[in-house]
């Protein structure tokens, strides 16, 4: 345990404390949306591409430590926020506005929609993945997986800029200005 401590106090604190709040809270809402992106063994994959894709010219190593400390630790809210990500477009897409909608545009595409759109079950999802191939759970749950992604890309935008501004309020109340002497 001293060895954790350590490692984490030289590895995350001591590059946080160079950080201003907003790259706190921008390294912390990347971090936290990536670790739940809703596909398990993926999440710190998307996560770096976040780091390294759109937000690429503001990440330095300290920012990056802080991302992938918040993804690691996202984990448990991954699992809860799968059946979310992975039922999103199923609930939208019977919602009976949406249904009439649809229709005003053209009723043969309700029937697209439903044939492409299903419901998906999240604990033969897991199960699937310990136990088959994942060529399989791919080839087995691959609308819900694609759907689950598409859900997941539409509310980032909203969830990182909300998160972002949320921790560096918080940030800002726990870090002290520097004077202008030092």
């Amino acid at each position: 345990m001293q060895r954790i401590t350590e490692w984490f106090a030289v590895k995350i604190l001591q590059p946080a404390k160079t950080l201003s709040p907003q790259e706190i809270g921008l390294a912390t809402a990347v971090g936290l949306y990536g670790g739940i992106f809703p596909l398990p063994m993926v999440s710190t994959g998307a996560t770096l591409a976040m780091c390294y894709g759109p937000f690429k010219s503001r990440y330095n190593p300290a920012m990056l430590s802080i991302t992938i400390a918040t993804s690691a630790i996202a984990t448990p809210l991954q699992l809860l926020c799968m059946p979310v990500f992975m039922n999103l477009p199923y609930n939208i897409t019977t919602l009976p506005a949406t249904q009439s909608f649809i229709d005003s545009i053209s009723p043969e595409w309700n029937n697209i929609i439903a044939s492409k759109v299903q419901q998906c079950n999240v604990s033969d999802f897991l199960e699937s993945v310990k136990t088959l191939p994942l060529p399989e759970t791919f080839m087995k749950f691959g609308s819900c997986m694609v759907w689950s992604t598409v859900s997941w890309l539409l509310l980032a935008p909203i969830a990182i800029v909300l998160t972002r501004m949320i921790v560096a309020r918080g940030a800002r109340r726990f870090i002290t200005p520097k004077k202008a002497s030092e």
